[in-house]
């Protein structure tokens, strides 16, 4: 009997130390988690407090620089490029750091080792890339290589373009110099005076001078020269085969090849840069926003929620915005893997040169490098 006495005592007493022991456990956890919590909110407070104590006036950031706002309506204007948009490669100028190229290098389109930083204007078709240096010396390279422009006429030059199968370059004098293909008499431009701004299609070229007459030569299958219409223009831009001009009050003119709707620009307005692809054609209105028409292939003219654009390019698959912060935006894709156009980064925004008529100084902005974050 006191054995089982003596047993039972001993087992409320274990029992009493396990529950003694386990309250101990469980206040030291209480006591623990109270204090980390006490300690945390302390903490955070007196970084409040520091912060608050510490806190320095906020200096706005310096705005980036816009483009040139289309406040000069009775201009004509060159506009360099500094993204150019081929079909299976591209090509951007970077600031200070020179040409960025990137995608299929078959023809060596895209070698680009080699090239001096100090490149100002670009420009691709198909696989043909030429390039303008700052003291106004051509690179050419890809497809075209056949057709190189290293020769003393190609000097003093301040636009380029590639055509299919030849190059052109507008020179400080207002003249034009060639190279390469000649079949359909793209290169017929010997007599051009006065000439201040160029765009060149894949077999046809055309000039605008001054006093806002338009120039052309080359191809004409599909009516891309019947520019009769192109009246008050102060700006050009040539596709595959069509051509597009913006007019002085902001609207548009198209001519050309328009299967795909690429010269369906009527009623459009307040336009400050017009760009074209192969077979679609980009406006970039007042307001930082874009409009497309033409071939969709995989959406490249999907850019209506695009905002803050400040330059456009347009390749035969892509449409290029270079946005306010530097940073581009892409629509249209392409089955290359290596042709990602969002590795560029810093592209500059190109110049802008504005001509009144019979004006003998010209206005320049200059080449601008969005590097600001």
């Amino acid at each position: 009997m006191e054995n089982n006495e003596s047993n039972n005592l001993k087992k409320i007493k274990s029992l009493n130390r396990a529950v003694l022991l386990l309250t101990i456990a469980l206040i030291a956890c209480l006591t623990f988690i109270g204090l980390k919590l006490f300690y945390e909110s302390n903490l955070t407070f007196g970084l409040i407090l520091s912060d608050f104590s510490h806190q320095k006036k906020e200096v706005p950031p310096t705005p980036l620089p816009l483009i040139v706002e289309y406040e000069k309506p009775n201009h004509i204007v060159r506009q360099t490029d500094s993204l150019a948009i081929g079909g299976s490669h591209y090509a951007a100028i970077i600031d200070s750091k020179g040409v960025f190229s990137t995608g299929r290098n078959q023809y060596g389109e895209s070698d680009i080792g080699g090239w001096p930083k100090e490149i100002i204007d670009i420009s691709i078709k198909g696989v043909h890339t030429v390039a303008l240096t700052k003291d106004g010396h051509i690179l050419d390279i890809g497809h075209n290589a056949r057709f190189r422009v290293q020769n003393p006429l190609f000097t003093d030059v301040i636009q380029v373009e590639a055509g299919r199968l030849h190059t052109v370059g507008l020179k400080s004098d207002g003249t034009i110099v060639g190279k390469g293909n000649n079949k359909f008499k793209q290169r017929e431009f010997s007599e051009w005076k006065d000439i201040v701004a160029i765009s060149v299609g894949d077999d046809f070229t055309i000039g605008l001078n001054k006093n806002g007459e338009i120039f052309a030569c080359g191809d004409n299958s599909s009516g891309q020269l019947n520019l009769e219409n192109f009246v008050d223009v102060t700006q050009i831009a040539a596709g595959k085969e069509h051509t597009v001009g913006l007019k002085k009050d902001g609207t548009v003119v198209a001519a050309g090849e328009s299967f795909d709707g690429q010269c369906s620009v009527e009623g459009w307005s307040r336009v400050r840069q017009i760009a074209v692809g192969t077979s679609h054609t980009v406006g970039l209105l007042d307001d930082g926003t874009v409009i497309a028409t033409g071939w969709n292939y995989n959406g490249m003219c999907d850019i209506e929620e695009w905002n803050d654009i400040v330059y456009i390019a347009a390749g035969p698959f892509h449409t290029v915005g270079l946005k306010i912060d530097g940073s581009l935006v892409v629509a249209g894709t392409t089955n290359i893997s290596t042709y990602d156009i969002s590795k560029a980064q810093n592209v500059i925004i190109p110049e802008k040169t504005y001509f009144l008529p019979d004006e003998q100084e010209h206005i320049s902005d200059n080449i601008v490098p969005i590097s600001q974050k």
